[in-house]
């Protein structure tokens, strides 16, 4: 019961910065102290809750960090895998979109989770433009471009998988498997002529 009065109290404390011109500084310092600990708490409950095999709370306490903190890919990951894991694809596909759309600056991370989720679920065509825009803004996983390329192999655009495969190799010289998996789409793109 703390732990949901804090996560309420949380909810109306995230509203503050929108209403905090004219509160000094060090108030405001105090509130994101005072939130990241809550949040911090909220996580760490997770890990208790997933133990006891309890998903439903992991993923109600997960859409409260997404709503506190718009910019924690983790949580609302890991959030969307528990929804989708336990059937509910259409209520994942809505927790990583909304996660997308809140996300700060940065949403390669977010891009990246909800191109990864709808490739996982096979929906190549529906992951395509979500793993593009990833690898377009940077700072995503090695998987993040070797799924974009296999997600062109999968719509059988082969000229661009060839592409992606090139560009992974480029971005991770130390990832050898991007060899065999560009020859193997060029022997696949040789046969189709």
């Amino acid at each position: 019961m703390k732990l949901l009065a804090s996560a309420l109290g949380l909810l109306a404390i995230s509203a503050l910065p929108a209403l905090a011109q004219g509160i000094p500084a060090q108030t405001t310092a105090q509130v994101d102290g005072i939130t990241n600990a809550t949040l911090e708490k909220l996580w760490v409950t997770t890990d208790v809750y997933w133990h006891e095999g309890d998903y439903t709370r992991i993923v109600d306490l997960c859409r409260i960090i997404v709503e506190a903190d718009p910019s924690d890919d983790e949580a609302c990951s890991a959030g969307a895998y528990l929804l989708w894991s336990m059937g509910d694809t259409k209520s994942a596909d809505w927790l990583l979109t909304y996660g997308a759309g809140r996300a700060p600056a940065n949403k390669g991370k977010f891009y990246y989770e909800l191109g990864r989720h709808l490739y996982t679920t096979k929906r190549y065509k529906d992951a395509l433009p979500y793993l593009k825009k990833a690898a377009a803004a940077g700072g995503v996983p090695l998987a993040s471009y070797t799924s974009l390329a296999h997600c062109y192999e999968k719509t059988g655009d082969l000229k661009a998988a060839i592409k992606a495969w090139e560009d992974t190799g480029k971005r991770f010289p130390s990832y050898l498997a991007w060899k065999s998996n560009m020859a193997r789409v060029k022997a696949k793109l040789g046969a189709q002529k």
